[in-house]
């Protein structure tokens, strides 16, 4: 199958690429869709902690909202608009691979091609 982003394709050789490679090649399911979709854009109350002599009190602040993944990274949101629903689920499964890999060598943010602008020549 194709690897969309096609970037990918031009990245240096690595386990996270392979393995990235891997989870974007699966078939496209409706299903998967919806429930990567929903976590990318979700935006939970925010829960606040405070230290008090002993304990720990958690509340709720009256205009708590958590940021989602689409706010915190509009390139990505902005490029899920933009395409196909085959792409946006390769999107959004790199996001969620990323985001559960990223302590790994040679990581990088799938739907970002920026290795191109650092190429040594």
């Amino acid at each position: 199958g194709v690897i969309w982003p096609a970037h990918i394709n031009e990245r240096e050789e690595s386990e996270f690429k392979q393995r990235l490679i891997g989870a974007l090649s699966k078939p496209f399911c409706h299903q998967e869709y919806d429930k990567l979709y929903r976590m990318a854009t979700n935006r939970n109350r925010l829960m606040k902690e405070r230290q008090m002599r002993g304990r720990v009190k958690y509340y709720y602040p009256d205009d708590g909202i958590e940021k989602s993944y689409f706010d915190s990274y509009p390139d990505l949101a902005k490029q899920v608009e933009e395409t196909s629903y085959p792409k946006r689920l390769a999107l959004l499964r790199g996001l969620f691979f990323w985001l559960e890999n990223v302590g790994q060598d040679h990581q990088f943010r799938p739907w970002r091609d920026e290795h191109r602008r650092y190429k040594v020549i």
